[in-house]
């Protein structure tokens, strides 16, 4: 995409280089607040959300292929800098041309390769095919090809923002403090530091952001899309896309094409959950369970827990490079039995609950050992991520799964109680012991 103001060209760019290169920009502006928009639940309103994004990435791909092709055949105006502002000129241009490509086709890859099969409708109108040849590989292939993509789709959308900006940052410092005109190339006809023309273009900016955050398209119709989803595993959850074509004329509380399309996995599922005990599942855990946690406090040991917690536990013996765990812990709800103790952990010193509510367990790496199994991840406390190894055992019996599990954490990496240990020591020994049966 040849973008004038950071990259000093002489001469104006051709009415239709103008054309395409303001409505790319608009439709990136849009489309970053719409993926933050549609990952906030799985609802009706995410699958709506999804297609929309789908249809805006796909947009983006004809319009980008359309600009290289028009730059082929219309020479755009030579360079009028030179030295690092050229370089740096010709590598933004490059990265961009790399980025609009390679987006949209993660994107289409990755929704080509989601375990539940929803026809993508360009704006509910165009079908979208999924990328040829991908529903042949197999389920391993599938799922290590499906997380290349969408940790790749994720990274290069971080990087179209900071090159964006970048762009940005240039194009105006260009207009502003330079005064060569250089803006004028792609805007023309704007004379001054504040044009009409130049607050018709943030005005743009604007309303694409608007537009992408806020923005509800037409939500789909049926009753069973929400509670489908919530039965799926998160990960597959993460894959489903929502449909909103021809469900306008559907009576409702009719199922959808999502409704139809999660079902057949949900019934796949189950069906390999008899056969192969080991098969991916998604587990419910059952009251009962304990978080808890062990240390000193003045040369005695302090036994607490959590009572407030939950878990999203999607696990498979044979099926461990699929598995994935989160747990979310509530801190005000830490307790020991104690009076001090007790009033001391909610405070700012503390697990600083008012301010970090939640503390966070993410695991995706799961490993067999000798003794049982192993998880490896994240664990989030006041803000502040650090690796975490959780060992466990693991007894499955039909549908029902008991799990116990110990690990060691020190308080001080995540700014928890004073940075003394003559009283309380830094290491705590966390405890997890509970029984999940595996969703119907």
């Amino acid at each position: 995409m040849a973008k004038g103001g950071m990259h000093g060209w002489g001469a104006r760019y051709s009415t239709g280089a103008i054309i395409l290169h303001w409505t790319i920009a608009a439709l990136i502006v849009a489309q970053v607040p719409l993926g933050w928009q549609m990952g906030i639940d799985k609802s009706a309103k995410s699958f709506a959300l999804f297609q929309l994004h789908k249809s805006i990435g796909i947009t983006i791909l004809l319009l980008t292929l359309a600009r290289i092709a028009w730059r082929l055949t219309h020479r755009p105006p030579p360079l009028t800098i030179h030295g690092w502002q050229a370089g740096l000129a010709r590598f933004i241009h490059t990265l961009f041309y790399l980025l609009l490509l390679a987006l949209p086709l993660t994107g289409w890859l990755m929704v080509s390769l989601s375990k539940v099969s929803v026809q993508t409708m360009l704006f509910g109108v165009v079908p979208w095919p999924n990328i040829p040849g991908v529903a042949g590989l197999s389920q391993g292939a599938k799922h290590a090809l499906h997380e290349l993509s969408e940790e790749s789709h994720e990274l290069m959308a971080y990087i179209l923002i900071a090159a964006f900006l970048l762009h940005v940052a240039g194009a105006l410092k260009h207009h502003w403090i330079d005064r060569d005109n250089s803006l004028a190339r792609m805007v023309p006809g704007i004379r001054s530091a504040f044009s009409p023309r130049l607050l018709a273009i943030f005005a743009l900016v604007a309303g694409a952001f608007c537009f992408g955050r806020f923005f509800v398209p037409p939500l789909p119709k049926g009753g069973e899309a929400a509670q489908a989803t919530q039965e799926l595993s998160e990960h597959d959850a993460d894959d489903h896309e929502g449909d909103d074509h021809d469900q306008a004329a559907l009576p409702p509380g009719a199922p959808t094409p999502i409704d139809k399309a999660v079902d057949q996995v949900l019934a796949e599922d189950k069906e390999a959950a008899k056969t192969d005990p080991g098969a991916l599942a998604r587990w419910t855990v059952q009251k009962g369970g304990t978080l808890g946690f062990t240390t000193q406090w003045s040369g005695n040991t302090l036994n607490g827990h959590f009572r407030q917690w939950d878990a999203d536990i999607s696990f498979g013996a044979d099926a461990l490079d699929q598995s994935r765990v989160t747990v979310r812990i509530e801190t005000g709800s830490a307790t020991t039995g104690q009076g001090q103790p007790d009033e001391a952990l909610p405070g700012e010193e503390w697990f600083s609950s008012a301010a970090f509510p939640t503390a966070t367990f993410n695991a995706s790496k799961f490993r067999k050992t000798a003794t049982g199994y192993q998880a490896s991840g994240t664990l989030m406390i006041k803000g502040q991520s650090h690796p975490l190894t959780l060992p466990f055992t693991l007894d499955i019996d039909g549908d029902t799964a008991h799990m116990k599990g110990s690990a060691t954490v020190n308080r001080l990496d995540y700014g928890i109680g004073f940075p003394a240990t003559d009283d309380i020591p830094a290491e705590v020994k966390l405890n997890i012991d509970l029984t999940a049966k595996r969703a119907k």
